[in-house]
């Protein structure tokens, strides 16, 4: 199915689920009958925990699904212990029984929540919000309800008193994982935003009845904000099913912003404690709340005060990077304008030079074809006939530079074998070689026809047999050919003097002279291997070499078959 039916159809799904579970919710807690009541409340915890368990089979899901299916199934056997008391009795169970079984299924609530969170911004400072949120919330949770309804409270048994503070530990808890899901940034996604409402939902059904609970006023009557509770169960279970990790990633969250919302949400929780005292002082409370809350207010403040730095520090080193960011920015596009202006300049000069250079090597040919020249003059002009023609090839190799950055480079391709080619390299060399004692051999083993430029194959396997043969100094050069599954394989190995490893990554780079070259002053341009790279490539081959410093080097090129060949195989 296509994401766009995907999506549309899981809205559409959503638009009719919600409101009726919302309807069924609101039947929940008019409390119309105790068996109604069974049947809705089994029946929405038990349908969000198969839920939650099928949302666990998706690995993108598993963190967030598992726990809400462990709250899920916890609170199924709770509730189910909880209405066979009020069928039975016609009230609540009291506390010690095995309805307690609800308090397992908030720290799991809280853990998805923060899970998710923490997935969406993965921060020390987010760890500091929430022990902000946390330590507020705390704070009022004490001052208003535990401290003079639970502490207080003496027709409450010990262990009662345990269970509600164990419960409002666990509001705290929920309430804090919603705070921090739902202002971690926007737009959120529906996935959030439905257990976001989910866990809020499940506040409006648990705070009333904590506040109702320790008052004396919750009967088997209850309240209708226990709607909160089957509605909150299907948000989460639909939170669950909507979730996508893809969804999770803010887009701006690699660069820290003090913003508006977020110095409000921290002044608001500063402003929390000396409020409360302020309340307190004037109903003329006890001593020891006013203690307390003197010691959270130092706590929230110091919190505060911490996160503002860091969130000021992060923004600070943010913005030191993102001038980085444009300054290196601006320096490449002036590297670059300079890179262009330097091929222009070469490519310019070198196609002035061309026309001087041809036209002296013409004069220099007439004067050698002169029958009555002295010998001695005959010697001078051969010299200065060298010169100028490695002068031109020079002049050819930088213009043919320029036309490759320019893109301009252009194959005459026909099906040829590289034999013939590798026969003529081998033939016209030798005598070069053999000046210096070295021994030229060819090992030719007939290969299949390739498309290529034979003029340009000829070059790059002069390029290569000419540098073996100048890092040489005696012994012995093959020239290769062997036929391989997909290509002609052709090797050029020598005895040499060997390439460095940290040479050989810049080898095939315009202009680059190894340390060898260097210091035994072999003459060379450094554009002979970048110019062979070129035409390789442009003819669909790859180039390389392997070498060892002090034993010798063998460059390799590797030219496909022609197309008819490769359709046949």
């Amino acid at each position: 199915m296509d994401y766009r039916l995907r999506t549309m159809f899981a809205s559409n799904r959503i638009s009719v689920i919600v409101p009726f579970a919302a309807g069924i919710s609101i039947v929940f807690g008019l409390h119309l009958s105790a068996v109604l009541d069974t049947v809705i409340i089994l029946a929405f915890t038990g349908g969000a925990a198969v839920a939650l368990l099928a949302s666990a089979r998706s690995r993108e899901r598993r963190w967030v699904a598992l726990p809400l299916a462990a709250a899920a199934i916890a609170w199924t056997v709770a509730w189910a212990f909880w209405q066979r008391n009020i069928l039975a009795t016609g009230l609540p169970p009291g506390p010690g029984s095995p309805a307690d079984a609800f308090l397992i299924g908030y720290p799991l609530v809280a853990l998805a929540l923060l899970r998710i969170e923490r997935r969406r911004s993965n921060t020390r400072g987010r760890a500091l919000d929430v022990a902000i949120l946390a330590v507020a919330a705390a704070n009022l949770t004490w001052l208003y309800v535990v401290d003079p309804l639970v502490l207080d409270n003496a027709a409450l048994p010990i262990y009662a008193r345990g269970i509600q503070c164990a419960y409002l530990l666990c509001n705290v808890l929920v309430f804090v994982g919603a705070a921090r899901l739902a202002t971690t940034s926007w737009p959120q996604p529906r996935s959030t935003m439905l257990l976001t409402l989910g866990a809020v939902s499940l506040l409006i059904g648990d705070v009333p009845w904590n506040w109702l609970t320790l008052t004396g006023n919750y009967d088997g009557g209850g309240s209708l904000t226990d709607a909160g509770w089957p509605f909150s169960f299907v948000l989460l279970a639909l939170g669950a099913r909507e979730l996508r990790l893809r969804g999770l990633r803010p887009a701006h969250d690699a660069e820290p912003r003090v913003s508006r919302g977020h110095l409000a949400l921290l002044g608001a929780a500063m402003v929390i404690v000396p409020a409360s005292l302020a309340i307190q002082a004037t109903l003329h409370a006890e001593i020891q709340p006013i203690v307390i809350g003197v010691v959270m207010m130092i706590l929230v403040s110091s919190l505060v005060f911490f996160r503002l730095v860091k969130l000021l520090r992060d923004q600070r080193r943010s913005l030191v990077r993102e001038a980085q960011r444009v300054a290196l920015l601006a320096d490449n596009d002036e590297l670059r304008s300079l890179d262009m202006l330097k091929d222009q300049f070469i490519a310019t000069v070198s196609h002035e030079l061309r026309t001087p250079l041809t036209s002296i090597r013409g004069y220099i040919e007439l004067l050698l074809s002169e029958t009555d020249l002295a010998e001695k003059h005959r010697k001078l002009l051969a010299i200065v006939d060298r010169n100028s023609d490695r002068l031109l090839r020079l002049v050819g190799d930088l213009l043919f530079v320029a036309q490759v950055d320019a893109g301009k480079l252009s194959l005459t391709l026909a099906p040829m074998t590289v034999d013939e080619i590798a026969l003529d390299c081998v033939q016209s060399l030798k005598p070069v070689a053999a000046e210096k004692g070295i021994e030229l051999v060819l090992d030719l083993q007939p290969t299949p026809p390739v498309n290529a430029d034979g003029a340009r194959i000829a070059q790059v396997l002069d390029n290569l047999v000419g540098n073996a043969i100048k890092f040489t100094s005696s012994g012995k050069i093959e020239l290769r050919l062997r036929p391989t599954d997909d290509s002609v394989l052709i090797e050029v190995a020598d005895e040499g003097a060997g390439i460095s490893a940290e040479d050989q990554t810049r080898l095939f780079n315009r202009f680059f002279r190894s340390a060898y070259a260097a210091d035994q002053a072999v003459a060379g341009s450094g554009l002979g291997l970048a110019i062979s790279k070129a035409l390789v490539e442009a003819h669909g081959g790859t180039i390389g070499v392997d070498s060892k410093s002090g034993v010798g080097s063998t460059f390799w090129v590797r030219l496909p078959y022609a197309a008819p060949l490769a359709a046949a195989a």
